[in-house]
């Protein structure tokens, strides 16, 4: 029996939702849409109320004219308040607008599919790799979810440094390394911050990508710190954006030395891309412990 979707949207966003819908059905989705679930005479309410109930996924196309409407709040609410899936795509940039209704407060801890600006946490995506990654996303189950055989390397990072730690992840995956990062690994609509955390307890090792604002990066901060209890090896990289600038690595390492959970990142000497980036990925490679190849 396949899984079966609602879309829910609102009229100004209309033709992304009919492509959306034909997107969802080539995946092999029943897909319900209000313009073919509901009939002429019926109650919209009733309608609505009992296609979210009989619907295993509920994919709301976020934007600042849905949270707007109190329609669409409110089918977000009834989605919530029979416990189903969300599995949420953006539009156009509306994320600080979330938490000022109560019925998608919350919805910003959801990993989602940015379809305003085609990137997954700061990595450039292609709108093909977005439809697939929400279509992985809605038949995702954690609670069957194979663990992996082979422990992965993690790696961390600010979001301004995305696409600097999705180099290095790709390079690392390219010498042989399962590794995990979050703009590619967690699925749409679980709760991104858990599923970060449960990486981390299946985790080899952790990479950490440090810049100026890792200091005061709380969910960095909170990655570094778990990886401390677990017993973890971590391994700093120095970003690019501080890289050969004394002033910034000092004030990073009188920061770093202030703060016990971040207190592991002034201990060890960073890897860095100087003198270039092949030395660098080799010395980080080098650096990992054992058991962390993939055999796939």
């Amino acid at each position: 029996m396949s899984t079966s979707v609602m879309i829910s949207y609102n009229s100004a966003q209309r033709a992304f939702a009919e492509s959306l819908k034909v997107r969802l059905r080539a995946a092999g989705f029943e897909v319900w849409i209000d313009r073919e679930g509901i009939r002429p005479g019926m109650r919209w309410r009733e309608g609505f109320v009992d296609a979210v109930r009989s619907r295993d996924v509920f994919v709301p196309v976020l934007s600042q004219s849905f949270l707007e409407s109190s329609h669409c709040r409110l089918e977000v609410l009834t989605a919530r308040s029979f416990g189903k899936k969300i599995a949420p795509v953006m539009v156009d940039d509306c994320m600080r607008m979330l938490r000022d209704h109560p019925e998608t407060e919350g919805l910003d801890d959801i990993f989602m599919m940015f379809f305003s600006d085609l990137k997954s946490v700061g990595v450039p995506i292609s709108e093909d790799e977005a439809y697939q990654r929400l279509v992985q996303g809605i038949v995702f189950d954690s609670a069957s979810a194979a663990v992996p055989p082979d422990p992965p390397v993690y790696v961390a990072h600010v979001w301004k440094e995305a696409a600097f730690a999705d180099r290095i992840a790709r390079a690392l995956s390219d010498r042989g390394r399962r590794v995990w990062i979050a703009g590619r690994d967690v699925p749409v609509g679980v709760r991104w911050f858990d599923e970060q955390i449960r990486a981390i307890h299946r985790a080899k090792a952790m990479v950490v990508v440090i810049d100026a604002d890792a200091p005061t990066a709380r969910h960095l901060r909170t990655e570094i710190a778990l990886a401390g209890v677990l017993g973890l090896p971590i391994l700093p990289v120095l970003a690019d954006s501080v890289k050969g600038r004394w002033d910034a690595r000092k004030a990073l390492n009188a920061a770093f030395q202030q703060i016990d959970d971040l207190r592991t990142l002034y201990e060890r000497e960073p890897f860095s891309s100087d003198p270039d980036w092949t030395t660098m990925i080799d010395q980080i490679d080098e650096s990992l412990p054992p058991g962390s190849v993939s055999t796939v």
